[in-house]
């Protein structure tokens, strides 16, 4: 029997170790990809496809089965969606080992030299669990020096708050327990009306720390030409945007984007964090990404990271999550060709 040295047990722990750090950030980007890197269909997708009694190998028909049968009708919100006949107990193990389902936390190299936070808006308690997600598992991992010099950015659609979904009452007198207000926050005396208005209001209660508080730039996308609320990437694009008006005519945007950009990291080669919330985070980051990548931003790193999915969340609304996030990556799969 042969015995390895002492020196030599050590190097291979060493080597075991390293390769461990390598992978582990991985581990924190959870969720699993529906569609392989030849193009094909992931085995998880087809898995879905298959406890849901449909047939296809071919992802651009997969991709057109899921607009069909999974998207909600249009104008629809998520919250008014009817229950699908869908055995939940045979879905969530799919979904879960999707990635749709746990918390979804930053890399550690994310951690440590992050460019840019995002916060993704959302119905009230939706943007609630949000901030509080980026209070207590992302702001307080950064170092001083990553503080001080990361942007911090709230996206926020022009959206009318929702009295069925009691939107008004969880912004002002929101549950103890889940949302801590800081002690000397007071109600403004402004009309609250829109997604936009409670964005900052939920900043503005529960950051205590002024340095932070002070240190966001609110992005509130207005309604489309048609009408229509903004969504998540028509949020990046005014964003990005501003990023454009600043190279070419600075003195037309407003004190608060100059501010911003004058000293901004650069944002071709940035690491960027996105906060959202399963089971919404694999298809916001695609989104995040395609929307980058067409505005010439493709070597910027981007991760989306959040809270896990409320236990209650419907297959309805699983299902449409998925198919939007399916579309995205078809989308992009077609450019690349």
């Amino acid at each position: 029997m042969t015995f390895l040295s002492p020196l030599k047990n050590k190097i291979i722990f060493l080597y075991f170790l390293c390769t461990l750090i390598t992978f582990l950030p991985h581990m924190t980007q959870a969720y699993q990809s529906l569609i392989t890197s030849k193009g094909a269909p992931s085995p998880l997708l087809r898995e879905l496809f298959q406890a849901l009694n449909l047939s296809s190998e071919n992802i651009i028909e997969m991709n057109t089965i899921a607009q069909n049968e999974f998207l909600r009708k249009p104008g629809e919100e998520r919250w008014n969606m009817k229950e699908v006949p869908h055995e939940k107990e045979k879905m969530l193990p799919i979904l879960e080992k999707l990635g749709v389902i746990h918390e979804v936390l930053p890399s550690s190299q994310m951690y440590e030299s992050v460019d840019y936070i995002f916060i993704h808006g959302a119905r009230v308690s939706r943007m609630q669990d949000r901030v509080k997600f980026f209070l207590t598992k992302v702001w307080p991992e950064l170092s001083e020096q990553t503080k001080k010099r990361v942007k911090v950015v709230f996206l926020s659609g022009d959206r009318k708050l929702d009295a069925a979904l009691h939107e008004k009452e969880d912004l002002f007198n929101p549950d103890s327990s889940k949302v801590h207000l800081r002690a000397d926050w007071k109600k403004p005396s402004t009309l609250i009306e829109t997604e936009n208005d409670a964005a900052r209001i939920i900043w503005d209660q529960m950051v205590s720390d002024k340095f932070l508080r002070d240190k966001i730039l609110f992005v509130p996308a207005l309604q489309t030409q048609e009408g229509k609320r903004p969504t998540t990437k028509d949020t990046i694009k005014q964003w990005l945007n501003s990023f454009h008006t600043f190279h070419k005519n600075p003195n037309s945007l407003s004190p608060e984007y100059r501010s911003f950009w004058k000293d901004a990291p650069d944002l071709y080669k940035s690491r960027i964090l996105a906060i959202s919330n399963n089971p919404f985070i694999p298809y916001q980051d695609q989104v995040f990404k395609n929307t980058l990548a067409k505005e010439g931003f493709e070597h910027a790193s981007l991760e989306t990271v959040g809270p896990e999915a409320d236990p209650e969340t419907l297959i309805a609304v699983h299902l449409d999550n998925i198919a939007r996030w399916l579309y995205e990556l078809v989308g992009r799969l077609k450019e690349e060709k």
